[in-house]
């Protein structure tokens, strides 16, 4: 029996963060109009929460399914257990938001792409993000138009840019939870009854 692939598999989930952004910039145009006038900063907490569950929960399902669906297959001696696998794919998936994190950092040092950068990087290509970017580079142009992402600390830039790690760790304990068959969703939702 041939697994699939884990750069295919990598590519499969990656099309579910590409759908998950589009909905993430929904959300942020929707929860900016909301909290713009009297309390910007609850809408970028609120924002940040929102938008991490739903882009998250386009990388967990299909992980978590591929760790059940090979425990089965070990437990059979159809293939070898692989429990880093999720880390693996994880890795793979991360790859495109870390190269957007690098146009963070290249838009902070070199001045003449800062503004440039400022308005790609944080307003457009990161939306699964933008609340956290609110926070650490307070919105960009509201206070000074003539701002750009140069003129923040650099640990403010750097902490975005290390946001892809989440993904690596979400697509890791995806899997071994599968892997082990530990639903969080039976653990969220579903109450034992013997409790009561």
């Amino acid at each position: 029996m041939k697994r699939k692939s884990v750069f295919m598999l990598a590519l499969r989930t990656f099309g579910g963060c590409l759908l998950s952004c589009i909905m993430c910039f929904i959300v942020d145009i929707s929860i900016l109009t909301i909290f713009a006038e009297f309390s910007p900063t609850a809408g970028y907490v609120i924002m940040q929460i929102i938008t991490a569950i739903l882009f998250f929960s386009f990388i967990y399902p299909p992980l978590w399914l591929e760790g059940d669906r090979d425990r089965n297959f070990v437990s059979f001696g159809r293939i070898e257990p692989d429990l880093y696998r999720g880390f693996k794919v994880g890795g793979i998936l991360s790859i495109p938001f870390f190269l957007l994190g690098i146009m963070g950092i290249v838009g902070y040092f070199v001045k003449d792409l800062s503004a440039w950068m400022t308005i790609l990087y944080c307003r457009f290509l990161t939306p699964q993000k933008f609340g956290l970017m609110g926070l650490l580079i307070p919105p960009l142009g509201e206070k000074d138009t003539s701002m750009v992402i140069s003129d923040y600390p650099f640990i403010n830039i750097l902490i975005p840019v290390l946001t892809p790690v989440l993904i690596i760790a979400v697509a890791g304990g995806a899997y071994l939870l599968g892997y082990h068959r530990i639903s969080l969703q039976e653990k969220i939702i579903f109450v034992n009854k013997k409790k009561k």
